[in-house]
């Protein structure tokens, strides 16, 4: 026990002597403790957190593609096409992000999806 206190002075000792140099070394701890709790914290959300339905390892994504096995964005008539002749899925929903094609004349999407 001895040992351990005269190592705590002596430490106390040097962070006084030195008070810049102990200051750059707690932000640089503190700096790096916020961003591993940050990143684990958009690990968590991501990756580990179940998605808030039932049975999220049963929902999929389909897409369309075009010749060149590229993904495109699907229109409402073939979503309804495909709502309406697909036996494999229990439902299908659609959703859709929104854009501007330009500055000028902003687009975004249908209201009745």
């Amino acid at each position: 026990m001895t040992g351990t206190l005269s190592d705590l002075e002596v430490a106390l000792r040097s962070f006084a002597r030195a008070p810049l140099e102990t200051v750059v070394g707690v932000v640089t701890v503190a700096l790096g403790m916020g961003a591993v709790t940050t990143l684990f914290s958009v690990v968590d959300a991501v990756w580990l957190e179940s998605l808030p339905y039932p049975e999220p390892d049963r929902l999929a994504a389909i897409k369309q593609r075009d010749v060149h096995e590229q993904a495109v964005g699907m229109s409402y008539l073939n979503f309804t096409d495909l709502r309406g002749q697909a036996r494999s899925f229990a439902r299908l929903s659609a959703f859709c992000f929104p854009f501007k094609a330009s500055r000028s004349r902003p687009e975004s999407c249908p209201e009745s999806w």
